[in-house]
């Protein structure tokens, strides 16, 4: 019998042949059987001889050679073997496996990347492909990913040039979609290719191009897919507009108007009722972070009842409604609220100072759920005093108020109003207590009413004072506002309520008259401008804030200085009193035969100057200490940093970190300096908590560069302070591509889980892009549609999407399935239409007019136009006068 491949490659590599005579032996051969080639044998020899010689180099050795011989190894077929047995290492993987893997990876990369290479792969070698990186990115070592990565391009590109792959075809690779869009969001991999990949698949498979995986459709035949075109409960919808009422208003009408807009669309009010209940719930039992469903707990139970009595004049049928909803959730629903319990948040104040209130069911200080959704709608009279539910029991509720703040108040002998401004605006209760007292208040969605009252107007009279010459009203307002930054949900909350937008105009005009006054001692000063400026950065930098101008009364203010302390100038461009200030303070800080920083620097320091020259003043202080001895350089630069990260100056830091990590990028391999300082100020205990948030992005993308020296910074200990940790801000998580949320919505959707947070969805995103964005083939189009017109019509900002769709529909007409645009077209008009504002409404039935008008006459649009009209919706708003 002829020895197989196998038997002569164990025989070679045990006896020490070398590897060109194992291989001239090898190609003698015939094929060992019809089915099987010898390529195909020499991979599974080698890799089962590998599993018990790990690394071998001999073995690794014969492999090279056998490659090097395309005609007895195509790369292809090493490429097929290597992932499928990767598959079956990968079940159970080691340090010697995942090693082993390591080397054969970095074995074929650099073939497969030869000019005109065939590979053909299949769709389950590419799938295993993505799983081989994935198990690399995880381990977090850029060479180990690198290899396998190159080799994942290659088979990627196999899809769309030319010559196309015959054996993944671009409608067969949008299964691919999924498992890299998770790559890119898990944040390990940065690779434009991959994301560039994604697009020109999208564009095989939504217009005409090399090998189109979809034929355009005749758009003038009647519908085929009726379903689309018709419509029902959209739960995405109230999705979307669940998460609205959750954020921070934009606007100080913003979640009331989107409120009411779904409510005009939905037929019954106990629908609406029902649906809107129903994912606020589903997306509190499946929130992660306890921070977040503190903010969702807010606005389920404390501001969204008011503003539900506010969708209706006299409220009957909502009453009605609400009735019948809630007994529906508690009928349908049990489990979800019991989710709800079970995860219900508990911060550290709550554990510290509430183990007297534990309710008879053992919930630690906190009502359930039933009980607490009940009670916030009885407080607005939404459902009678005496609902009762079979199987519930509602917790004694007198005067409305029976958590422990309400309790502290009546001990105090105060109303809770009055309590929570003695201890809130009083500058002899300590930081510490007041922290502890928003702890408690906070997850208590009673207290938020006065909670939020007492610092926003706390906050409002403090800027409105006109006793700027007198020290009192900034070091109170400084006060305040370090209380505001500390916290970490108090922002959120407050938001649900009074745009933040509100509290940064305020704020900017009482520090423009502050600079302008030379208030009292001027280093506490400074200091205290700091604390209140520190809050503005924040709530502009994590709230997203437009940053140009804003208005407060009648006077126009510059908010720009916020946000653009980052940017370093040539002192040649600076004006004569800004170079003066520069060298004053390179002097005072960061010279040998300094003495410190005396009063005159003080006092002669406008603190928004100092705030756009403090990148350029550290600049020029390593520029500086450069021409020093090494030794000496560094001592005098560590000195001079000393001064910026006490409380007198750390308010400048946003910028100072922005501009070294940029300095640093710029400069590589020689960044040595920047990275020092830099390293300092993030560990220093003086940066203040909004300065980390802030920059955190803009550091972490520095330290995952390849091209700075990090053998002498500590990047774990800045990993341990940078590493993203809940602080408040509910739009967390990364941000997706538009066919990654597609995707995971469609998978939510299945599994009866709320969609993922538009907020997720990359902010260049266009929404001809989420049009066209492949989705697996076989999910199902009517929820593909429904999220996309949710995301159209209530994603901010609201109706901009439709808007735009509207305007290009002429060149998305034919490129894509024709019942799925009308539909997306006409559902997201019926939603604009039931706009609340009058001006809003009137635009949305000019623009479907005119559209309909110009699409029944422009061919490729006259069968949407025909599909759309049989909508009643798009009807009634084109006959409308």
């Amino acid at each position: 019998m002829e020895p197989t491949v196998n038997d002569i490659t164990k025989a070679a590599f045990l006896s020490g042949y070398p590897a060109e005579n194992w291989l001239a032996v090898v190609q003698q051969l015939k094929p060992h059987s019809p089915s099987a080639v010898p390529a195909s044998e020499i991979c599974a020899s080698i890799f089962s001889l590998l599993e018990a010689y790990p690394l071998s180099p001999v073995l690794l050795h014969y492999l090279c050679v056998a490659l090097d011989s395309e005609l007895v190894l195509p790369i292809g077929i090493f490429i097929t073997a290597l992932i499928a047995w990767s598959q079956s290492v990968l079940a159970s993987p080691t340090d010697q496996t995942t090693r082993l893997l390591s080397a054969l990876c970095a074995l074929a990369a650099p073939r497969v990347q030869k000019p005109g290479v065939n590979l053909s792969p299949t769709l389950p070698t590419a799938q295993g492909c993505v799983s081989l990186v994935q198990h690399f990115s995880q381990l977090h070592h850029a060479p180990l990913t690198a290899s396998v990565l190159d080799i994942l391009l290659a088979i990627l590109n196999t899809v769309v040039t030319l010559p196309l792959n015959p054996n993944l075809s671009p409608a067969l690779a949008l299964n691919l979609v999924p498992g890299i869009n998770d790559l890119l969001d898990g944040g390990d991999i940065a690779s434009p290719q991959l994301t560039n990949w994604l697009f020109q698949l999208s564009a095989l498979t939504t217009v005409d191009g090399p090998g189109p995986s979809r034929v355009p459709q005749q758009v003038d035949e009647s519908p085929q897919r009726p379903e689309l075109l018709e419509f029902s409960k959209n739960g995405p919808l109230f999705d979307v507009l669940a998460y609205q009422v959750t954020t921070v208003l934009g606007y100080p009408d913003a979640h009331r108007s989107a409120l009411q807009t779904v409510y005009n669309t939905i037929q019954s009010p106990e629908s609406f009722l029902s649906q809107l209940y129903l994912s606020l719930i589903s997306i509190l039992a499946n929130e992660p972070d306890g921070n977040t469903r503190i903010i969702i707990r807010a606005a389920l139970f404390g501001s969204l009842p008011t503003l539900l009595c506010q969708l209706e004049p006299g409220q009957n049928k909502l009453k009605e409604g609400a009735q019948l909803a809630i007994s529906g959730l508690f009928t349908q629903y049990g489990a979800l609220l019991d989710r709800c319990d079970a995860t219900a948040p508990i911060t550290r104040a709550r554990e510290d100072s509430m183990d007297e209130d534990v309710p008879e069911d053992g919930t630690k200080g906190r009502k359930n759920i039933r009980t607490t959704l009940v009670q916030s709608l009885q407080s607005v009279s939404l459902l009678d005093s005496n609902f009762t539910f079979s199987g519930v029991t509602m917790d004694h509720w007198p005067g409305r108020g029976m958590g422990r703040v309400f309790t502290e108040a009546g001990e105090n002998g105060q109303e809770l109003e009055a309590y929570l401004r003695s201890k809130l605006l009083s500058l002899d209760v300590p930081l510490s207590d007041k922290l502890e007292l928003i702890d408690r208040a906070v997850v208590d969605p009673e207290t938020h009413v006065c909670l939020c009252t007492v610092l926003h107007k706390g906050y409002t009279s403090l800027t409105a004072s006109t006793q700027h010459l007198s020290p009192a009203p900034l070091e109170s307002l400084a006060h305040l506002s370090r209380l505001l930054y500390t916290h970490s949900d108090v922002l959120d909350i407050i938001g649900q309520r009074v745009p933040p937008t509100e509290f940064v105009a305020a704020g900017l005009a009482f520090l423009e008259d502050v600079e302008g006054a030379g208030v009292g001692d001027p280093q506490s000063a400074l200091g205290q401008y700091g604390d209140v400026l520190l809050l503005l950065q924040l709530l502009v930098t994590r709230y997203e804030l437009k940053s140009g101008t804003l208005k407060h009364g009648d006077r126009v203010l510059d908010a720009s200085y916020l946000t653009s302390s980052w940017a370093v100038y040539h002192v040649s461009d600076l004006t004569e009193p800004e170079r003066t200030l520069i060298n004053d303070w390179v002097k005072a800080a960061f010279d040998s035969n300094s003495f410190g920083i005396d009063d005159n620097t003080w006092r002669s320091t406008n603190p928004r100057v100092l705030l756009k020259l403090s990148a350029t003043l550290f600049t020029e202080a390593i520029r500086k200490c450069a021409a020093e001895p090494e030794g000496a350089g560094m001592e005098i630069l560590r000195n001079g940093v000393s001064y910026f990260e006490g409380p007198l100056l750390n308010w400048t830091l946003r910028g100072v970190i922005w501009a070294l990590a940029n300095e640093a990028e710029r400069h590589g391999h020689a960044a040595q300096t920047h990275l020092d300082i830099l390293q300092l100020l993030v560990l220093a205990n003086g940066c203040p908590a909004p300065v980390i948030e802030m920059t955190r992005h803009r550091v972490l993308r520095l330290l995952a560069s390849p091209y700075i020296p990090k053998a002498n910074i500590d990047v774990n200990a800045m990993l341990r302070v940078l590493h993203p940790s809940s602080l408040g801000s509910t739009s967390t998580s990364a941000p997706l591509f538009a066919s990654s949320y597609l995707n995971l919505a469609l998978q939510a959707s299945i599994a009866g889980t709320p969609i993922p947070n538009p907020a997720r969805i990359l902010p260049f995103t266009s929404p001809l892009e989420l049009l066209r964005a492949p989705v697996q083939q076989g999910s199902d189009s009517v929820a593909h549609r429904n999220i996309v017109i949710a995301l159209l019509t209530l994603a901010q900002p609201r109706f901009a999407g439709i808007k735009y769709v509207l305007s290009a529909l002429l060149n998305l007409a034919g490129t894509m399935d024709a019942d799925f645009l009308a539909g997306v077209v006409a559902g997201s008009v019926s939603v604009w239409i039931a706009a609340p504002a009058p001006s809003e409404r009137a635009l949305a039935r000019d623009k479907v007019k005119r559209f309909v008008s110009q699409g029944e006459k422009e061919k490729g649009l006259d069968g949407i136009v025909k599909r759309m009209m049989g909508v009643e919706a798009v009807k009634a708003c084109v006959a409308s006068d």
